[in-house]
């Protein structure tokens, strides 16, 4: 990481070039530049935003005006106008944050937003929602996009399992449940995507319910071949909630 500031009492400005992005602070304003030209801007003031003339090139070089309002960097510009708005120049994406929210807290928003995106086109499996459940494409059982638990809940009996979806529910995992019959299938054919299932088969705990029943027992099924089996409820098998 190299790091080059000024004296913020005299110029006000302060910049850090790190983990691939430029960050930068005009008189008090912190400033973000991707290496794509996407600018994040961290301000309560009025921000105007335009294209180039032409094409600007994604240099590493940084620029700095000498009044120190305007701070340049991967194609994009950002300075302050004389009424303290702010005039953004980029091919690439703008976004404002509010004063004060965190790295976490932009990563967050920044996640959101790709997967909202994603939601008007096509969910891949694998997608991890804000919550942290994964996407693992349409329910054979609901229609529905599917998502599952990011891990096991554990080795447990039948009933228990259906307890502790209860619980889920009572949350707000809307409809957090076992996997029926198929929807567990299709949960082994993407596990490579999804991951977090147990593949040692020590014992039961390779071994996963499913909420559909057969003479009374419960179903379930192993990652590791294609058997299924029809165990008492009173069996510990392992678990992995879904909701659709």
């Amino acid at each position: 990481m190299t790091e080059e500031s000024t004296n913020q009492a005299e110029q006000n400005v302060w910049l850090d070039v790190s983990e691939l992005r430029l960050k930068a602070t005009l008189q008090g304003i912190d400033v973000k530049i991707a290496p794509a030209g996407d600018v994040t801007l961290y301000t309560h003031n009025g921000v105007e935003t335009k294209r180039p003339d032409v094409t600007a090139e994604n240099t590493t070089d940084i620029s700095i005006s000498k009044d120190f309002n305007s701070v340049a960097a991967y194609g994009a510009k950002v300075e302050i106008a004389e009424d303290e708005s702010l005039v953004v120049t980029t091919n690439g994406a703008t976004r404002i944050r509010p004063v004060g929210t965190s790295d976490a807290d932009d990563a967050a928003a920044i996640r959101a937003a790709k997967m909202a995106e994603k939601k008007k086109t096509q969910l891949e499996i694998g997608d991890v929602a804000d919550d942290g459940w994964i996407y693992a494409g349409i329910s054979p059982k609901t229609h529905k996009p599917m998502w599952v638990a990011p891990v096991d809940a554990g080795v447990m009996l039948f009933g228990d399992a259906k307890k502790e979806a209860q619980e889920l529910c009572a949350e707000g995992k809307k409809d957090a449940r076992l996997p029926s019959n198929t929807e567990l299938y299709q949960l082994f054919n993407v596990a490579a995507k999804v991951g977090g299932f147990n593949q040692e088969m020590s014992g039961t705990a390779g071994v996963y319910w499913t909420s559909s029943r057969d003479a009374g027992h419960a179903k379930s099924k192993a990652l590791n071949d294609a058997i299924q089996y029809v165990c008492s409820s009173k069996t510990g098998l392992s678990v992995r909630f879904v909701h659709s």
